[in-house]
């Protein structure tokens, strides 16, 4: 006969009283808990990633362990770009373009991504952030919504389907500044906050939903776990550090999908080598060289040495975080197998994580001044009142009892 810890009857006990879903959303989600289960179950494709998941759009770059986030400083109030969304809460609309998707044609933006988006907010909320304190609210709008309009583009995100078969992800980072229509006409349409989504399955964390939360992270305010610029030193950073995370010994540049094509007319050996060892160089270790150039591998893995960004006190990187890259997110292929970009320090393999971390739901909630809950019992929601009960009761009942 099996013997059960009292306390962890108790955690199981409170952990089912959690409810998901949101009447905040808009419209009403009303099948939010089997979109989770099945989008996991069903869109994990685990060992295969084909390009960088994330083409965070860099445009918009103008105390112990809870505080580890890497992400904006810059308040919902400040009139600097980019910044924080207000209370974190986004009105969010589909551009109103239609595609051709599994054969069908005249496919809507919003029948394409929406359940999946739905699954991803629930994620976060599983997490341990939830709306109820009134921030963090991701409010879809209708597509007839005044909320929409071109003019407010400050204001609203825009949520954009990349194609059929197009391997883009791509979000702004909090608030970005709109942009005008060339000749005056008014803010453009896509120039301002967005999100690009695509529903490749073979791309990024190998799981459509565990995507849309990664850029559900960006858009909040977060940005790359890997790129924060704590975990480098020279020469990719200014500042000599004693404990290295990545460096030359496990990040290989050559493996990124694009390098190749930056180092075209640039010879490795003979009379003009020192010319493909500086580019090599510059490319591969500066983000704001890499950024000039567009190489996109650079961009997406280089530490970040910007003003208007923020992190916590941290002693290492969050190797759970849905922020991090898996080892070969951008690696080019040889031989039918994607190269590894990155690794831990050890040589381990960054493995791709399906759901955001308790470290990326604190580090959200420090960034827009909400208030972090303690602990494990802290991300149990509504059911904390009635685990402490639970336990008080057990305790009550058998002194000795106690957690391992």
């Amino acid at each position: 006969m099996l013997a059960f810890s009292p306390c962890l009857v108790a955690i199981i006990l409170a952990a089912t009283g959690v409810e998901a879903g949101s009447r905040l959303w808009q419209p009403r989600i009303t099948h939010a808990k089997a979109a989770v289960a099945a989008g996991i179950a069903v869109r994990d494709l685990s060992g295969v990633t084909n390009i960088y998941f994330n083409g965070t759009n860099f445009s918009s770059t103008q105390h112990g362990h809870q505080k580890r986030y890497f992400g904006l400083n810059t308040p919902s109030g400040s009139s600097d770009y980019p910044r924080l969304w207000p209370n974190g809460n986004i009105d969010a609309c589909f551009d109103t373009a239609t595609h051709t998707h599994n054969g069908v044609n005249g496919v809507s933006t919003r029948d394409i991504l929406y359940d999946n988006l739905i699954a991803a907010r629930e994620l976060w909320r599983q997490a341990g952030l939830d709306d109820k304190g009134g921030s963090f609210q991701f409010n879809i709008l209708a597509d007839n919504d005044p909320g929409c309009a071109r003019a407010l583009r400050s204001t609203h995100l825009l949520i954009i389907y990349a194609g059929e078969n197009v391997r883009k992800m791509s979000s702004t980072v909090g608030v970005i500044q709109p942009l005008g229509e060339p000749g005056g006409t008014g803010p453009s349409l896509y120039l301002g906050p967005s999100m690009t989504l695509t529903d490749i399955l073979d791309i990024g964390m190998m799981n459509v939903v565990a995507n849309y939360a990664h850029e559900m992270g960006h858009v909040w305010g977060l940005h790359h776990e890997h790129q924060n610029p704590k975990w480098w030193t020279t020469p990719f950073s200014d500042t000599e550090r004693d404990k290295i995370y990545f460096s030359e010994a496990n990040f290989h540049c050559e493996n990124l999908a694009d390098f190749a094509d930056h180092m075209v007319g640039y010879s490795p050996t003979g009379p003009e080598a020192w010319r493909y060892t500086n580019e090599r160089n510059s490319l591969c270790r500066k983000h704001a060289y890499a950024e000039r150039s567009k190489f996109a591998g650079g961009i997406n893995y280089l530490p970040m040495d910007s003003e208007g960004m923020i992190d916590g006190d941290k002693s290492e990187p969050d190797w759970d975080s849905i922020m991090l890259y898996p080892s070969n997110a951008g690696g080019r292929t040889v031989g039918g197998v994607k190269q590894n970009v990155i690794t831990k320090p050890n040589g381990d393999l960054i493995q791709p994580n399906s759901k955001p971390s308790q470290q990326d739901v604190k580090g959200l909630k420090k960034m827009y001044g909400v208030k972090i809950d303690r602990g494990f019992i802290g991300n149990l929601g509504a059911s904390t009142s009635k685990f402490l009960n639970k336990v008080k009761t057990i305790r009550k009942k058998d002194p000795d009892a106690s957690c391992l």
